[in-house]
């Protein structure tokens, strides 16, 4: 079995305009691609620290960031529901599902 955290990520209603993708920056080294209304699976070693931002890019910034750390065990996944703030200049929700 993987260790890993899923990410579904939501746009509040009448954000038609953020076409993007939004991503996550693990250790603000590595970039994951994630999809809008799907999960993405980010595989993560166990019993390590890790930061993760995630957010979208609109007019060329990140805008709604929301930071979080997660420590896992081996084989665990963990789950989470991102949802956009209603205005860009604002932080993005972050939720545990599982």
């Amino acid at each position: 079995m993987t260790t890993g955290v899923s990410i579904l990520c939501e746009r509040v209603f009448g954000q038609f305009l953020i076409t993007e993708k939004p991503y996550c920056l693990i250790n603000n080294a590595e970039k994951k691609e994630l999809d809008w209304k799907n999960e993405t699976f980010i595989e993560l070693q166990p019993n390590v620290d890790y930061q993760l931002i995630v957010q979208y890019p609109y007019l060329g910034k990140g805008c709604g960031p929301v930071k979080f750390i997660v420590k896992l065990q081996p084989n665990e996944i963990q789950t989470y529901r991102y949802k956009t703030p209603l205005f860009v200049t604002s932080k993005g929700k972050i939720t545990r599902l599982k």
